[in-house]
């Protein structure tokens, strides 16, 4: 069991510099990059990119709960306590009123031959806020960056997603990569996306487990249609509109890099938007970025591949 959860944990399944964005978000995570820094590792050729093209499928996972009762974030004791069953959100069968507690993301282009897969905060581990249910992290097909975590990125195999990870602390210490591969299948009608299998792999070593057995809900992904990127951190909007988001410039994700040992290594995600984010004393800013604590699975870029004398 404490094996599978190491797992679990790498892969982000189971439930740095600090600046505030702005009065209004949340996510601590985030940094914003100022147009010279930019200009500057840009100029130095620190900077490699991925575009997010049309040849990209959305797939989300949201687990959602029993929603509690009325007011129930309001009281002190309230007369109920919160159910801890976790509940898939599109399952159709379940009657009762459902309450969003998390989202993942699943970004597959077979063409490129690359997956990203992206765990969020979910609106209630930040500070003041009182419930997952506020409008916004309702909206759908909408990816909002403002509430991204974790970052993996990897490759597809014959039914399998591969990630390569160093993180783990017997990795590190004899510098050995750790596999892992989520072995998965298409429904019938390719509107969703179901893990079947976790694979650890290891040079002398490897373990299955069968994620059913012991997670609720399945690890079910479901296809988006038209879906957008970006950033909105207006708690009220029930739709995006100009006025409250900003859309992902060009699609593109950028990586800044590095030396380390001679080697260039990602030391940032960047996002850059098509409009400029308000921050406080009426400062703005057009990029923002997510330092390395938060890849944990790196992808494969020019870059950061090559080794620089």
């Amino acid at each position: 069991m404490k094996k599978l959860i190491i797992i679990l944990i790498a892969l982000g399944l189971s439930a740095c510099n600090i600046h505030e964005m702005s009065t209004k978000i949340r996510n601590k995570s985030l940094v914003y990059y100022k147009e010279q820094d930019f200009a500057t590792d840009k100029a130095a050729n620190k900077i490699d990119s991925i575009v997010i093209d049309e040849t990209y499928t959305l797939y989300i996972r949201a687990i959602c709960r029993e929603k509690p009762e009325d007011g129930f974030y309001a009281k002190k004791s309230p007369n109920k306590p919160a159910s801890v069953v976790k509940c898939d959100c599109e399952d159709q069968s379940i009657t009762y009123k459902k309450e969003r507690q998390e989202i993942q993301y699943l970004l597959i282009s077979e063409k490129n031959d690359r997956v990203i897969y992206i765990t969020t905060i979910p609106p209630r581990v930040y500070a003041g806020m009182l419930t997952y249910q506020n409008n916004l992290f309702n909206i759908p097909n909408f990816v909002n960056i403002n509430y991204f975590n974790t970052f993996f990125f990897g490759s597809l195999g014959n039914g399998e997603l591969l990630f390569q990870t160093k993180n783990r602390k017997e990795a590190r210490s004899n510098n050995q990569n750790i596999n892992f591969k989520w072995a998965y299948h298409l429904s019938d009608k390719g509107n969703y996306l179901e893990i079947d299998r976790l694979i650890e792999q290891k040079k002398n070593y490897e373990k299955h487990l069968n994620p059913n057995e012991i997670l609720q809900p399945a690890i079910r992904f479901y296809k988006k249609e038209n879906y957008r990127i970006g950033l909105c951190d207006d708690e009220d909007a029930t739709q995006l509109t100009t006025a409250n988001n900003n859309y992902l410039e060009n699609k593109t994700i950028y990586f800044t890099t590095c030396l380390n040992n001679g080697k260039a290594v990602i030391n940032k995600i960047a996002f850059t938007f098509n409009e400029s984010i308000l921050l406080p004393k009426q400062q703005t800013v057009k990029k923002i970025y997510f330092e390395n604590l938060r890849l944990k699975s790196a992808p494969i870029l020019s870059i950061a591949q090559r080794k620089t004398k």
